[in-house]
């Protein structure tokens, strides 16, 4: 008759030497373990920060389209001709916006102490900080 063989599972106590080789594969895993737990909250935040980005391009795009225009800025001569400003374009020669001078505006320019420019900014800070006083009651 053949013999037959079988593997069976038996006890086997760990030698010093297999027990030390057991202590350096746990800790050769735990590093890697730490290594790439840490590479991977790096990762993860990169990729957030950029879904970020995303959506804040997503959002103002939307706006965009929902109002269907965006304010640009444009270079412009101002004239102030009858108790108005006019602001012309400087390629075109249109008016691209009209507004009655403020008191302070038609003050300066009725006592010939015109300095344009200056007028101009003044105007322009002004309206700026009404502008940024709205939108922080808002």
């Amino acid at each position: 008759m053949d013999n037959l063989t079988e593997t069976i599972y038996t006890k086997h106590i760990f030698t010093g030497e297999e027990i030390m080789e057991l202590g350096r594969k746990m800790a050769g895993a735990e590093a890697t373990i730490s290594r790439n737990t840490e590479e991977l909250k790096s990762v993860t935040t990169t990729i957030k920060a950029d879904i970020a980005v995303q959506e804040g391009i997503l959002h103002g795009c939307a706006e965009k389209l929902r109002s269907g225009y965006e304010m640009r800025p444009k270079e412009a001569d101002v004239k102030y001709e009858k108790g108005t400003v006019k602001y012309l374009d400087k390629e075109t020669g249109e008016i691209l916006e009209e507004r009655p001078m403020t008191q302070d505006e038609q003050l300066r320019l009725n006592e010939h102490r015109v300095d344009a420019e200056k007028v101009i900014r003044d105007a322009r800070e002004a309206e700026t900080n009404r502008l940024a006083e709205k939108e922080g009651k808002q």
